[in-house]
């Protein structure tokens, strides 16, 4: 698998870290705009170079965090640049980004010049399907082992430190947040509970029948989980009540290991939904009650429209595949290279469906949101389906 190749230029005086795309990558302008307008202080504004297809860092004043490793470290320096680390892992959730594009590198996380250690500055790679390969529990394990700290002071602080991530094979933000503020002697935030963290835990007992899936990393967590096991990537529903489509994919993605289970039909000689006396066909039979046929439902349609020609197109197949190679698909996109061969699978499984994106060039998304290669996610009825840039509406009625 090929990677991103990182270079160090410096000239005259000057010194940047540039990244150059590789073949199929796409610059997320999204993220670029968030980053230069400082809505994440902690992160390093960033440059894009169409011509040369390649992003870059002006790191010129800046020091490395492994040049500050070098000097003595106290305690109260150490959690301080904990926290400020934490804050940004919990920003970067917050404006839909992610943890995998951060360069998790000591000689590539800096301190800003004339901040006094104050502020940390990241590099955050704002390039689509980009991953640094480094989690965020093996940069923090290989932290102490690279500072010095100060043999003045009682260090059990850092055995604690140590200890913890021997003792926890899944990360969570949260859990090391609290961690963190006790090992401070932050007695009141380990032991007290905010506001948020009390409506977290309603959410947590809320979702206490179901599992909750990551929306970055899609792995499975405990269902008191408020942020994921592996990535750490906060899992707590929005409490606004506006549309979030980034939180609707998750959703759906956490639907999947239920709705493909067959529906349960109600256990023989029990009275289902009905009142006076009424019940539906397969109820006690022997009874005085009437028994009446449940009305069936019109058998609904899953259509595709083509927003281009406003063409329809009957998803006929419990498995429908869309692409641009007319012997390979069920439906052939015509007059547009940019969409797969066989880009998109459309898939019925108990009258819901799904779409998976089958390792396109150029993606697939629902309502503006790219979806991960390999990943069925459920569609629903008045869906936006955007193969590469060839927009559909899905109808399913």
């Amino acid at each position: 698998m090929k990677v991103n190749k990182i270079q160090v230029k410096t000239k005259k005086g000057c010194q940047s870290i540039n990244i150059k795309l590789l073949k199929g990558q796409q610059i997320n302008f999204r993220e670029v705009q968030i980053i230069n307008q400082r809505a994440i202080t902690q992160l390093m504004p960033v440059n894009y170079d169409d011509k040369n297809n390649m992003i870059s860092f002006n790191t010129t004043g800046c020091y490395s965090l492994r040049e500050r490793f070098k000097g003595v470290m106290n305690k109260q320096q150490f959690i301080e640049m904990l926290l400020e680390i934490i804050e940004l892992m919990k920003n970067l959730q917050d404006k839909v980004m992610y943890q995998k594009n951060l360069l998790l590198d000591f000689d590539k996380i800096y301190y800003a010049p004339n901040q006094n250690d104050k502020q940390l500055l990241f590099l955050y790679v704002p390039i689509m399907n980009y991953d640094n390969h480094v989690n965020m529990k093996d940069y923090f394990m290989r932290m102490p082992y690279t500072i010095a700290f100060n043999n003045g002071e009682n260090l059990n602080y850092v055995n604690e430190f140590i200890g913890y991530f021997n003792n926890n094979i899944n990360f969570s933000v949260y859990d090391f947040e609290m961690f963190v503020h006790k090992m401070a002697g932050d007695v009141s935030f380990s032991g007290g509970t905010t506001n948020g963290q009390a409506q977290n835990n309603n959410y947590a007992m809320e979702q206490q029948h179901s599992g909750k899936i990551c929306p970055n990393c899609h792995h499975t967590n405990a269902n008191d989980s408020l942020f994921c096991e592996s990535c750490g990537t906060r899992l707590e529903q929005s409490s606004s009540n506006e549309y979030n489509p980034v939180q609707e994919i998750s959703r759906r993605l956490q639907e999947n290991e239920y709705s493909r289970k067959a529906e349960q039909k109600p256990a023989h000689g029990k009275k289902v939904g009905l009142t006076g006396g009424t019940t539906f066909l397969g109820a006690v039979s022997g009874s005085d009650s009437t028994v009446i046929l449940a009305p069936q439902e019109p058998e609904k349609k899953a259509v595709l429209i083509r927003k281009k020609s406003n063409e329809r197109i009957i998803i006929s197949k419990p498995q429908f595949m869309v692409g641009k190679e007319v012997a390979k698909v069920d439906y052939a996109v015509m007059n547009n290279n940019t969409v797969s061969r066989t880009h998109a699978l459309f898939e019925n499984v108990n009258k819901e469906y799904y779409i998976k994106d089958m390792s396109s060039t150029n993606g697939t998304f629902i309502n503006n949101i790219k979806i991960e290669a390999g990943h069925q996610i459920k569609i629903k009825d008045g869906d936006l389906i955007r193969l590469s840039d060839e927009d559909f509406i899905f109808e399913y009625k």
